[in-house]
Parts: structure tokens; sequence; C-alpha cells
């Protein structure tokens, strides 16, 4: 079985401080799930994104270089 990459306990407290505000705004609760990463294929927990934070990371590296003018290699 494939081992999933956790969510830290701070980023869970900030979940659970979200969902207490959206109740209150009469919102629907975030829930995490267990999702593939589109890029390395890495199972991970979340609440929305699509890549994982090391991915994404990268993936954010090399867009800004692109606009720079720069290649990445």
């Amino acid at each position: 079985m494939d081992e999933v990459k956790k969510l830290s306990s701070s980023e869970r407290t900030n979940i659970v401080e979200q969902n207490w505000a959206r109740s209150r705004a009469g919102l629907a609760p975030l829930t995490v799930r267990v999702r593939k990463c589109r890029v390395c294929g890495v199972m991970f927990e979340t609440v929305a994104e699509r890549t994982c934070s090391d991915c994404k990371r990268i993936v954010e590296r090399s867009a800004v270089a692109s606009l720079q003018g720069f290649e990445v290699i």
C-alpha cells in the first residue's frame, strides 16, 4: 500500500478554524481528501490542491523563471 503524505498539525488546525468560520457564515465545511498528485503520482491529503507541496514548489519555480526569461534545468 502506498504511503500517504499527511497534512501538518498547523494545517489541520487552520482547517478546523476555517470550518468554524464557514459554519457561522452558513457555508459547507471543508473536507480533507486523499488525492494522487498530477505530477509525481504520490498520494497526499489535501482540501483543494491537485499537486503535492513538493511538486507545487517546482512548478511555481519554473513558472516564475519562464516569466523572467530563464530556462530551468
